[in-house]
């Protein structure tokens, strides 16, 4: 006998992104004591990014059990098994320390490469510690395995299918082997 089940899983996690490009330049031009005009200008982009994966398992189970049927007799067997499925709920936190490249199309200040603390980052998901940053990462972890597994026998004389089994009677299997397909 045979049993085949599937179970897709999603993960996502999301990050943002904030960065200030440019330059303030401030002008005040006028007459003293009597009108000026003053400007200034910056820019501000903010970019945030979901990122997930989706996994989809096949399981296949196999049991292997001598069910003896007497002459003149037919059998309905089904197989049983009892799934038990735990949700846990995880949390991370993944510090993260040193310095980080950045390469520009143009040059600034004579260079392309420029290396800044990971302090620097600024993104409402990190937290600032003494030597850097931290994320925290959540989740649910979903476990599925069984822990019963059975074969439920009724018998009933030939020709009878509709009506009452003769005989009614279990069968013990060991808890389902899988294989991944």
């Amino acid at each position: 006998m045979k049993r085949t089940r599937t179970r897709t899983h999603q993960y996502s996690w999301q990050t943002q992104k904030a960065v200030s490009v440019g330059h303030s330049l401030s002008i005040e031009v006028g007459l003293p004591k009597v009108a000026a005009i003053a400007g200034s200008a910056s820019k501000t982009v903010s970019l945030s990014d979901t990122t997930g994966q989706v996994k989809t398992v096949s399981e296949e189970y196999t049991v292997e059990a001598k069910v003896t049927v007497p002459p003149m007799k037919s059998a309905k067997i089904e197989w049983v098994i009892t799934d038990v499925i735990q949700e846990i709920p995880w949390t991370a936190q993944i510090d993260v320390e040193g310095w980080f490249a950045v390469w520009f199309r143009e040059r600034v200040e004579d260079h392309h490469l420029w290396f800044y603390n990971v302090k620097e980052l600024k993104d409402p998901l990190l937290e600032q510690t003494q030597k850097g940053v931290r994320y925290t990462a959540r989740g649910i972890f979903t476990g599925v395995h069984g822990i019963d597994s059975r074969l439920n026998v009724r018998q009933y004389d030939i020709g009878d299918y509709g009506g009452r089994p003769t005989d009614v009677y279990t069968i013990p299997v060991p808890s389902p082997q899988f294989r991944r397909r």
